[in-house]
């Protein structure tokens, strides 16, 4: 028999259970409802920043620091926008789970359920979909800021496309590209008479003092200590061909003996006549001045990357190469990127010579059209995948 002390306690237990479960319930509500005003602030605002960028975007006004602040705070509402996604959809699942707990609905023909219970379960289903409803205004804030991001992209596109065509005349227009064809033989023809304009205009003392001959004597010294250096290099830490599996260590140590080695060589004679040409032809001045010097950097440049490119590739000797790509990818990638440091140097040695001459806009615009297609097209074939990933080559 159970005591009337017993019962009673037993009744308090569930009033406090009771209590307990319906202040759980009136917290996660209230939680749910703060939540809900929260995200509806972060939308308002959001609202406001997507009409800011609107407005940009129909005035066609490009300022760089008003695009990159209005960009600025686009990311910024990704990055919320996606803290809130997670967020919301967390509170979905576990908004699910207790109602997966509550069990499915009584059919047709059994017990109904208690009232707790119903208003428990209406509760859960009405918070899933207010979550659910959030989660759909985040998601379309998401494509509003792709849309506007990708509009100011545009925008700062068109306007550098306009700008550029606003200063360059459109390269394949026929106007344009007989204007461009005349003025290039009219450079061709004076980087041609440049050393023998330089030389008659130079004063007949000078003149009488100058002599070439002792360039060429330095020139022939120079390219002899770069090959004794060269063999010098080469003998000690050089490729050694009786080596079958080198270390990853002796690798990387051989490619930078090859590569100074085998641009010492022409380097050494460059920097020799360079010395001097500057301590007995000097003053080098007008556009031959401006070639020589020109054409000295661009020789540097080539030597050094070209055969740091070669040494690195080895196309010839596969044990030492640095990359895991075949021979005929190490070949092409070789030559393409020596193609492409030639045309660089190329390129710089002209710019740098013609500067003197002062290029029309119709002139540059076709140079700069072909310059980089080529730099362009040598890049895609240095770049494929098929060079880099052995499987894919056929």
């Amino acid at each position: 028999m159970i005591s009337p002390l017993s019962s009673r306690g037993c009744r308090i237990v569930q009033l406090l259970c009771f209590v307990w479960v319906f202040s759980i319930a009136g917290m996660a509500q209230a939680q749910s409802l703060s939540e809900g005003e929260t995200v509806s602030a972060a939308f308002a605002q959001w609202d406001g920043v997507f009409s800011d960028v609107e407005q940009y975007l129909d005035t066609a006004a490009f300022s760089d620091d008003s695009s990159e602040a209005l960009n600025d705070q686009l990311s910024a509402i990704r990055a919320q926008a996606l803290e809130q996604r997670e967020r919301v959809q967390h509170q979905i699942d576990l908004t699910q789970k207790l109602l997966d707990a509550l069990g499915s609905r009584p059919e047709d023909g059994q017990a109904p359920e208690s009232e707790a219970i119903a208003q428990r379960r209406a509760g859960y289903e009405l918070r899933i979909s207010q979550y659910r409803e959030q989660l759909a205004q985040i998601e379309l804030a998401l494509v509003r800021v792709d849309e506007l991001t990708g509009g100011l992209s545009e925008l700062r596109t068109g306007t550098i496309v306009q700008e550029l065509f606003s200063r360059y005349p459109l390269p394949l227009s026929g106007d344009t590209l007989l204007h461009a064809l005349k003025e290039a033989v009219s450079h061709i023809h004076a980087l041609l008479a440049a050393p023998v304009q330089w030389y008659s205009e130079m004063e007949p003392q000078r003149r009488e003092q100058l002599r070439l001959w002792p360039t060429f004597v330095v020139g022939i010294f120079s390219i002899a200590l770069g090959i004794f250096f060269r063999a010098l290099i080469l003998e000690r830490y050089g490729r050694n061909p009786d080596t079958e599996s080198p270390s990853p260590t002796l690798k990387v140590s051989a490619a930078i003996a090859e590569g100074v080695a085998r641009g010492l060589v022409p380097l050494l004679a460059f920097v020799g006549l360079a010395l001097w040409v500057a301590q007995h032809v000097l003053p080098l001045d007008g556009l031959f001045g401006d070639m020589l010097r020109s054409g000295f950097w661009a020789g540097v440049y080539f030597i050094t990357f070209s055969t740091l490119a070669m040494a690195v590739l080895s196309p010839d000797k596969p044990v030492w190469r640095l990359t895991h790509i075949s021979p005929v990818a190490a070949r092409i990638i070789g030559y393409a990127s020596m193609l492409l440091i030639a045309v660089i140097a190329i390129d710089d040695l002209i710019v740098e010579s013609t500067r003197a001459l002062a290029p029309t806009p119709s002139m540059q615009s076709v140079y700069l059209s072909i310059v980089v297609l080529i730099k362009a097209s040598l890049i895609i074939v240095i770049a494929l995948d098929r060079w880099w990933n052995p499987d894919e080559e056929s």
